[in-house]
């Protein structure tokens, strides 16, 4: 009906009535809300054992795509001995039952921020607050008793020992300088492309049981040689491969470097020419870069494995001889008079 005048009361009672209805709904919503949270929260936690079968997924933040990282995976997933697969299955077992806890913890603090919610506008009703925090404490002794059942992911390189030696350990001595190549060297490479050792830091990227015997850090992933394996590990993955199933070569071969580092003790003797130079050591004038290089002795390791290769390059000959003898025999305490 339309406004002409003579039905003012009439209208005004109407809009007067719905007025009412709908205060009369807000105050019911406001009433029902806590009623329904608390009922949904107590029927909740007392069902946290059905989490347990809810399959595992990922909760961890996922990293940020890293060409570097990429490009180190590709090139060490070369040396993926499946001997040892059990050993990336067994973390992997490790990691998502970490994962499973996560859950439902994740869940179970879900339902004790309801119900700090809930208690917020329960004051008014003392024995309600008082069975809500009495909630919230039980829910906070799961929360506790699952974080306690965590535990820290570890490779398990204890089960691939096969000799028994009583803490032997190669360090790698300070001035020495390492260069390492996914493939073959030969005499008078450069050293431009090839990874560098940094010297003074070891970052352990996934942990194991068992100490290794010498490690070997590089820009973005660590070689650790251990009793009867080595393991190459990045910040995304690690590979182990078994000494018996590797051949290893050890000879001296002149290297080329651009730069020469004041802080590196060079055996033997150190030659300067250019990378393009005449049989009688000028440079070739056919080139426009021809930078002068040195040529300094360096300590070639050969480690193949199937179709895959990895070369160190060490200036130091003892600590290239005491990797080659674990290597190629299994201990670092055989002579190499032989070499």
């Amino acid at each position: 009906m339309g406004y002409n005048g003579s039905n003012r009361r009439f209208r005004s009672s109407v809009i007067k009535k719905s007025s009412y209805n709908y205060g009369s709904r807000i105050l019911g919503k406001m009433i029902a809300m806590p009623i329904s949270l608390l009922s949904s929260a107590i029927f909740d936690s007392s069902h946290t054992s059905r989490l347990s079968s809810v399959s595992g997924s990922n909760i961890s933040a996922k990293k940020e795509f890293d060409l570097h990282n990429w490009y180190i995976l590709r090139l060490i997933k070369q040396l993926d001995d499946l001997k040892y697969a059990y050993l990336k299955n067994d973390y992997k077992n490790q990691l998502n039952s970490n994962e499973q806890l996560d859950i439902r913890i994740i869940s179970l603090r879900k339902k004790v921020n309801k119900l700090f919610s809930i208690a917020s506008i329960s004051k008014i009703f003392p024995p309600l607050k008082k069975k809500i925090e009495a909630k919230i404490d039980d829910l906070y002794n799961n929360i506790n008793s699952l974080s306690n059942r965590k535990t820290t992911p570890t490779i398990n390189i204890q089960s691939t020992i096969l000799h028994t030696y009583s803490d032997i350990s190669v360090p790698v001595p300070e001035h020495t300088n390492i260069y390492l190549v996914f493939a073959k060297a030969y005499p008078y490479i450069m050293t431009k492309r090839m990874f560098k050792l940094k010297s003074n830091s070891v970052c352990e990227y996934f942990k194991s049981d068992a100490k290794s015997i010498c490690v070997l850090q590089f820009d973005g992933f660590n070689l650790s040689f251990y009793d009867s394996v080595m393991m190459i590990a990045s910040l995304d993955d690690f590979f182990v491969v078994g000494y018996s199933d590797v051949s290893c070569n050890m000879q001296q071969i002149p290297v080329m470097e651009e730069k020469l580092d004041a802080h590196v003790n060079y055996e033997d003797g150190i030659r300067k020419t250019y990378l393009h130079s005449c049989l009688d050591g000028t440079p070739d004038l056919r080139y426009n870069y021809n930078p002068q290089v040195f040529i300094v002795n360096y300590w070639y390791l050969d480690i193949s494995f199937n179709s895959a290769n990895l070369s160190l390059l060490i200036t130091n000959g003892s600590l290239a001889k005491s990797i080659f003898n674990l290597v190629s025999k299994g201990t670092c305490n055989k002579s190499s008079e032989n070499l």
